[in-house]
């Protein structure tokens, strides 16, 4: 089949078989490596989860960016699993990361945060402290994104 019909095919492909597909033949490996086909599984996401497309922008990452969005809902079922099938009672982390919530325009006496919750598909997190302040911080799309110093919003 011509390029143009196994990109097609791809686009409406799970990532995980996409992945699989690739290592078949050298036509699909050719189709799988194309932007178009991993934009268009970053934009299936929204439709089977509580997160918005608008978290990502698909025209400035990378390739393996793409990917690595497209399948971490897998990949985190997949963790699960492994946790649970070795008998942990808890599940340990996937990743590390430190932010920073000692923002040098702040008052020192006010920096102890009342509140964190991440916002559904993990890449925003908001803080609240003590003198009505709410913070949005953007903490990337992948683990080795860098977190500001400072967070996107303050109100």
């Amino acid at each position: 089949l011509c390029l143009d019909i196994l990109i097609r095919i791809l686009s409406h492909t799970d990532p995980r078989d996409i992945f699989c597909l690739r290592m078949c033949c050298r036509s699909l490996h050719e189709a799988s490596v194309q932007r178009i086909v991993w934009t268009d599984a970053v934009r299936r996401i929204p439709c089977r989860s509580t997160w918005s497309l608008s978290s990502f922008q698909t025209d400035k990452m990378t390739l393996v960016e793409l990917q690595h969005v497209a399948t971490s809902a897998c990949r985190f079922m997949s963790h699960i699993r492994r946790s649970l099938s070795a008998g942990h009672k808890l599940m340990p982390p996937i990743a590390t990361r430190l932010l920073n919530l000692d923002v040098p325009w702040l008052d020192p006496s006010d920096i102890g945060r009342d509140m964190l919750r991440l916002v559904p598909g993990g890449r925003f997190l908001i803080t609240t402290k003590a003198k009505s302040v709410v913070e949005l911080w953007d903490l990337g799309y992948t683990p080795t994104t860098l977190i500001p110093l400072y967070p996107l919003a303050t109100m």
